[in-house]
């Protein structure tokens, strides 16, 4: 089997596997990550630049949080598809590919949605067929323009970025409007990012990887693999960003679930993220490129925390989970950590994606910094309270019985916040060359 066969179909395999014997979803889940994380190593020298982080990053993610990931027979199996269908996305180098795949991983996300016990469960489902079926048909009818606009591209990514300046440009601003439109929804950018927050609410933090991470980063990097029409690009994924950004940002003051508030930093990042691929240009995109490395490993650590804290304390609840470092110090100060990085404080990796935006945004835009600076101060000063309601305020009892994190959980997160360290850091010159490339970035 080939490595990107292998990429697609070893999730494929594992739900199948989670369905008829679901006693072993757990070890099967793990195996999976393990043989995805081999295929991706082996797939490296073949994958495109701009993904290859991000196809390495995948089992990393999910490896991560197997110790914690969904047993049930369908929850199981609709997460690791689910997983197959971000690849998908991933390696697609045909752009109805990237759509399909991200379409895919948004249905299957409902359909987890519609098996959740909990109030509200059903409500986040219609809400994220509804919500992403828009962005999907408005994608849709945006790839079908770039097509009439460029008929001999055959939607092939790499075409249409060669002829995206030959291309006539009413067509292709068009259609860029629409595809921008409709994979902003995928990144739970407004006015179509209400799926996110009911997502969070509603569902574990195992399976809060899926609305959290992946699906907004699959609708961002589809943002940056498409061809950008000149000055269309720089005006409404700059405005969209800005949106998600406040919004994100005023909306953590309220939170009182940190489900919720997780959900409203994902908004909060995913207007980062496209307020930098509105700046355009290498550095524009290297922040994009960043942020959403950095988010991801941050957020992904900061939900597998939160799950275990749920379980110690038996709340989501912010005042629920109060004082966790003076009762368990290594997960406690995990979580904290992981915060303090979502924040965008130094020295993980956010932090050196958040100061490459502000320096491209006063060198290009000046009229960006303020909201950016607003955003990030309201944004990082919600998630500092918050962690430290969560962390070091005065302690809640345990639930009885419970049972203390071991190391098949605090390994996973620590090792996380250790990447974000040292991509803030130190970054490994391997990942920093295939950055480099993927944005553009002169030698």
């Amino acid at each position: 089997m080939t490595a990107p066969l292998a990429l697609i179909g070893l999730p494929l395999l594992a739900a199948a596997l989670i369905l008829a014997l679901p006693a072993l979803a757990r070890g099967v889940q793990i195996a999976a990550a393990v043989l995805m994380l081999l295929a991706a190593v082996a797939h490296a020298a073949a994958a495109p630049a701009a993904m290859l982080p991000f196809i390495l990053l995948l089992p990393v993610l999910a490896l991560a949080l197997a110790p914690i990931a969904p047993q049930g027979r369908l929850r199981g199996a609709l997460a690791q598809a689910a997983l197959a269908a971000a690849m998908l996305a991933l390696l697609a180098e045909h752009a109805l590919l990237l759509w399909a795949g991200t379409t895919a991983a948004a249905l299957l996300l409902a359909a987890l949605l519609a098996q959740g016990a909990q109030q509200g469960a059903q409500q986040a489902s219609w809400t994220m067929l509804v919500l992403a079926g828009t962005g999907a048909l408005l994608a849709l009818f945006g790839l079908v323009a770039l097509h009439v606009a460029m008929p001999e591209a055959g939607l092939r990514l790499d075409a249409l970025a060669a002829g995206a300046a030959q291309a006539d440009a009413g067509m292709l601003q068009l259609a860029m409007l629409f595809a921008l439109l409709g994979f902003a929804a995928f990144a739970a950018l407004p006015p179509l990012h209400a799926w996110a927050p009911e997502a969070g609410r509603t569902m574990s933090p195992a399976e809060a990887l899926l609305p959290l991470v992946l699906l907004p980063m699959l609708g961002l990097l589809a943002l940056l693999r498409l061809p950008s029409a000149s000055g269309l690009s720089g005006i409404v994924l700059p405005a969209l960003g800005v949106a998600g950004l406040l919004l994100g940002a005023f909306a953590l003051w309220r939170r009182r679930d940190a489900r919720e508030m997780l959900a409203f930093i994902a908004v909060l990042h995913a207007g980062m993220v496209a307020i930098a691929l509105g700046l355009g240009g290498p550095a524009g995109r290297m922040a994009a490129l960043l942020q959403l490395l950095g988010h991801a490993l941050a957020m992904t650590a900061a939900l597998l925390a939160l799950d275990t804290a749920q379980r110690l304390k038996g709340s989501t609840r912010i005042a629920a989970i109060g004082g966790l470092a003076a009762l368990h110090p290594p997960l406690g100060w995990g979580l904290a950590l992981a915060l303090l990085a979502l924040a965008g404080l130094p020295p993980f990796l956010p932090f050196a994606a958040e100061f490459l935006l502000l320096t491209s945004a006063a060198r290009q835009a000046p009229w960006l910094l303020a909201p950016l600076l607003l955003g990030l101060v309201v944004g990082a000063t919600a998630i500092a309270h918050a962690a430290q309601t969560l962390c070091l305020g005065a302690p809640t009892p345990d639930v009885p019985d419970a049972v203390r994190p071991g190391l098949a959980t605090l390994l996973p997160l620590h090792g996380l916040l250790a990447l974000l360290l040292l991509g803030g850091i130190a970054m490994p010159a391997a990942l920093t060359a295939w950055l480099r490339a993927a944005a553009g970035w002169p030698a």
